[in-house]
């Protein structure tokens, strides 16, 4: 757009949640302020990024390896997380990070996945009925040491006071990877089913969350490591409940481009999960996933994963749900194609 601005706009065409067409969100990025033409803040932006607009908010390091739509390029895997932290909200962010390799954030949005102007509805349990800012912010450090070693650690959190429809953990539009699992026999609706292999806690307010993570590579092996915790409610709840999830992926990539990879995850969810009748009940999820992929070219990759997940402590209880999760485990193997350009 102009010397150091940048317009960036991502439409989904299609996906498996919707299947017409979707922007994701579209925003101005500046890297220089070239138009104020001042030496002051042409040295200010050296080791600044600003952005405005409707973006991917900045929580946590996972959502920088996770499919998005069809774009599975960075994911070394099939699957996402089982707690999936992606959503997309109207703000503005500033990201620094100077050549000695701190990398910081600080992001203050709407709160929620789509800008609103009138006043929320009034809910007698909810406290404070209005919205509120999201501000999200990421502390670390990212150093390549050598040739051969790089790492990159960072903590990050998202806070909002409230939200009449926060979407934190709920804000993919498209659906997750392993396709119709543990689905009712009397689902005919698949597109209402979207998310099946996913867990979101339903934190629609008052949400509090905080995400560390770990990468390291040493020539063709990586391990990159995630811990999070976050609360929240339901708009109709007093109280909030927590939930809490742990991954690590440990992958190794070889050949001359480093274009083949094996590896294997693990992620563990504990939650305080609300389920009609049966109200509030600790429940957990586990799951394994051993992949592998092959770069075609560096627009085409190839990948096959085992997953195998399971469900423990969930009530005998369905309601209107399109999945039972009592009792309920899927394993099983997908092979994924992509192309980016």
């Amino acid at each position: 757009m102009y010397d150091g601005i940048s317009l960036s706009l991502v439409t989904y065409l299609s996906s498996r949640h919707h299947s017409e067409a979707w922007v994701k969100g579209g925003y101005l990025q500046f890297d220089k302020l070239a138009f104020l033409k001042s030496s002051f803040a042409d040295k200010l932006m050296q080791d600044l990024t600003i952005k405005v607009g409707h973006f991917e908010i900045n929580y946590g390091d996972s959502h920088f390896r996770r499919t998005d739509n069809g774009n599975a390029m960075w994911n070394p895997f099939v699957g996402e997380y089982i707690l999936d932290a992606f959503t997309t909200e109207i703000g503005g962010e500033i990201i620094y990070q100077p050549k000695f390799g701190l990398v910081g954030v600080l992001a203050v949005t709407g709160g929620e996945i789509k800008g609103d102007v009138i006043k929320p509805t009034v809910v007698a349990t909810d406290d404070k009925s209005e919205r509120s800012p999201s501000v999200i912010a990421k502390l670390g450090y990212d150093k390549q040491f050598n040739d051969d070693f790089r790492a990159r650690i960072t903590g990050s959190m998202y806070y909002t006071a409230s939200s009449q429809s926060n979407t934190l953990y709920g804000g993919d539009r498209t659906g997750s990877r392993y396709y119709n699992v543990l689905l009712l026999e009397t689902v005919t609706d698949l597109n209402g089913a979207a998310f099946t292999g996913r867990f979101n806690p339903g934190f629609r307010d008052k949400v509090t969350a905080f995400m560390g993570n770990l990468f390291l590579k040493y020539s063709g092996a990586e391990i990159f490591a995630t811990y999070e915790m976050a609360s929240g409610r339901a708009n109709n709840e007093l109280d909030t409940r927590n939930v809490s999830q742990f991954a690590v992926d440990g992958l190794y990539r070889f050949g001359n481009r480093e274009q083949f990879h094996i590896g294997a995850r693990y992620n563990m969810v504990n939650a305080e999960y609300l389920n009609g009748a049966a109200g509030v009940v600790d429940v957990s999820l586990n799951r394994l996933q051993v992949a592998a992929g092959a770069y075609i070219t560096k627009n085409i990759l190839a990948k096959v994963e085992y997953v195998n997940q399971n469900y423990t402590d969930f009530p005998n209880n369905p309601g209107t749900s399109q999945i039972q999760l009592y009792n309920a485990k899927f394993n099983g193997v997908m092979i994924e194609g992509v192309v980016g350009f």
